[in-house]
């Protein structure tokens, strides 16, 4: 029983996913599995489309990003990264889950959106899990 309850939460802090009642994608089937690198040279041809993104991620209020690696995230460079935007009740529905996966390794799918000042952000999150490469640490 002690293992099943520790499994079940493992799990839950593994894989955080939003309601599928906020996740606004026409098609689920054509999602894109894109790195970041690729996303910021070529946002217009993701413009509108569902991405799948692994990279580090911020989720602080005032910054809330995926940054391409650690280091990207340790120093700030915005140029290294796509923003985030959740849904405004995310905060209030798990305030537990935020702080426990920033700066941490994530896959993250939403919506990706291209802007002139940032570059793109990704909206309409659908999911946001715990990426590992298998490589030791």
């Amino acid at each position: 029983m002690r293992t099943a309850l520790i499994v079940f939460i493992f799990i839950t802090l593994a894989n955080f996913t939003q309601a599928d009642e906020g996740c606004l994608v026409k098609d689920k089937n054509r999602m894109y599995d894109v790195s970041i690198i690729h996303l910021i040279t070529n946002p217009d041809f993701y413009d509108g489309a569902f991405v799948r993104i692994k990279g580090v991620a911020s989720t602080d209020i005032d910054r809330q990003r995926v940054y391409l690696s650690k280091e990207s995230f340790e120093n700030f460079i915005r140029s290294n990264s796509v923003g985030i935007k959740f849904h405004s009740d995310i905060f209030k529905k798990h305030p537990d889950i935020l702080p426990i996966i920033h700066g941490t390794y994530q896959i993250i799918e939403g919506t990706f959106y291209q802007t002139s000042s940032t570059g793109g952000y990704v909206a309409n999150v659908c999911r946001i899990s715990a990426y590992y490469s298998g490589v030791a640490k």
